[in-house]
């Protein structure tokens, strides 16, 4: 990668790109996805096989809930979308082509 960028580039600490000044606008948006068509991606997520034995539908819910009426912070959307993307990701394994 050096070749391509700059060696301060390509050597730096490497962060998400969405972390500074502007963080609040990436976990709004990543909010109002998840509420997008009635929740489809979480209740995706939830449906995944074996998603619930390890988490709390209800309580998943009700944190959107909480993010959707403005009160969130950062670990916690952030968390939810890992939670997200974990139980999409393992339904994907159980139906892939």
């Amino acid at each position: 990668m050096g070749s391509r960028v700059p060696r301060r580039i390509a050597e730096r600490t490497k962060v998400p790109f969405f972390y500074g000044n502007g963080t609040h606008h990436a976990y709004s948006m990543l909010v109002r996805l998840m509420n997008e068509n009635g929740r489809e991606l979480v209740e995706q997520a939830l449906a995944a096989p074996g998603a619930d034995a390890f988490l709390d539908a209800d309580r998943i819910r009700r944190r959107l809930n909480d993010f959707a009426q403005g009160r969130s912070d950062s670990p916690s959307v952030e968390l939810l979308m890992r939670i997200v993307n974990m139980g999409l990701l393992a339904e994907m394994v159980t139906s892939a082509p």
